[in-house]
């Protein structure tokens, strides 16, 4: 629902606790939350105090929802697990293996596939329940599962 010009924000279908806002550029705050993106090499921000999720809609451009639903659950991974000892590679593989657990999980099967072509595509890792769960752990992944389940 756009709620103000070039701000549309709605509740994210992997996760309700978590609100997504989509910027454009006729929105006045628009270029300097686009210079943070940019210098993080990002489309998305995410505040994990209060469960905000900013993407750069011009950046998305025609992409459509399965593809948001992707940005979605890669984040909410991010959000979900602790990766301050990990690498940025092995911390975007591990949320991109999360994300694509989510997406399978709660149905968005074609969300799934896209993430899935990113992860091999950029990373050169396929997605296997096995490979889920060495990469990210069992505790790790029995808390999403738990969570999930709430």
């Amino acid at each position: 629902m756009e709620v103000e010009p070039g701000l549309v924000v709605y509740k994210s279908k992997i996760d309700p606790d978590y609100m997504v806002f989509v910027i454009y550029e006729d929105n006045p705050i628009y270029p300097a939350i686009v210079e943070e993106m940019s210098e993080m090499k990002t489309i998305c921000v995410m505040d994990t105090s209060t469960n905000f999720m900013i993407i750069d809609g011009e950046a998305i451009g025609d992409l459509n929802p399965d593809h948001l639903l992707c940005i979605e659950a890669h984040e909410i991974a991010h959000a979900m697990l602790d990766q301050t000892e990990l690498t940025e590679e092995d911390a975007e593989i591990e949320s991109d293996l999360v994300g694509i657990f989510l997406l399978k999980t709660l149905g968005f099967n074609e969300a799934s596939v896209i993430l899935e072509r990113r992860l091999y595509n950029q990373r050169g890792v396929e997605y296997s329940k096995l490979t889920l769960v060495e990469t990210v752990g069992e505790k790790r992944m029995k808390k999403i599962i738990d969570k999930l389940a709430e």
